[in-house]
């Protein structure tokens, strides 16, 4: 079966984003037990996952890096 569609973003959701350069990139949001980079996995309190959480599809968002601010647009909210 395929993972259930959502309206927001919450813990657990994998979020597929569109990156200022036009790059997508989904990433899961778990707990920090479960953090794994090379999967996607970040944790709930990363600054990535903060931006995201409560977010709905179709929202812009910035993130905060040393480089500076990024936009990301949320493409898509799927859970498992």
């Amino acid at each position: 079966m395929p993972p259930a569609k959502a309206d927001r973003v919450h813990f657990g959701a994998t979020v597929t984003v569109r990156e200022s350069d036009g790059a997508e990139t989904s990433y899961r949001i778990v707990g920090v037990d479960e953090v794994n980079v090379d999967r996607g996995w970040v944790s709930w309190l990363s600054p990535m996952a903060r931006v995201l959480l409560n977010r709905k599809q179709g929202e812009r968002v910035w993130l905060e890096l040393p480089s500076g601010e990024e936009m990301l647009e949320i493409l898509d909210v799927q859970y498992e």
